[in-house]
């Protein structure tokens, strides 16, 4: 991936969708520390989903062969720009 004339390594994207997915970061630089704007790392995101497709067949394939299916029902905060605090 390249931002202004820079590229960053697998490493670098890696932590940008750790932070996104399982930290629940909005994709700024200033949440993810990469020195990107919001725009790049959203591109980012979206060009790298198609990476963990493997994964998300996997992690349904295993958990549809289960007998039984738990979920877990934890509220998550939400963003809401222009409405004040996160709400859950």
């Amino acid at each position: 991936m390249r931002s202004a004339g820079k590229s960053y390594d697998d490493g670098m994207l890696a932590h940008l969708l750790v932070s996104k997915y399982c930290d629940i970061c909005r994709c700024t630089g200033r949440a993810t520390f990469i020195p990107a704007t919001a725009s790049i790392l959203s591109d980012w995101v979206g060009q790298a989903v198609w990476l963990l497709q493997p994964i998300v067949d996997g992690t349904r394939n295993h958990a549809f062969a289960a007998e039984k299916l738990h979920a877990n029902d934890t509220p998550v905060p939400v963003l809401e720009p222009g409405l004040g605090p996160p709400r859950t």
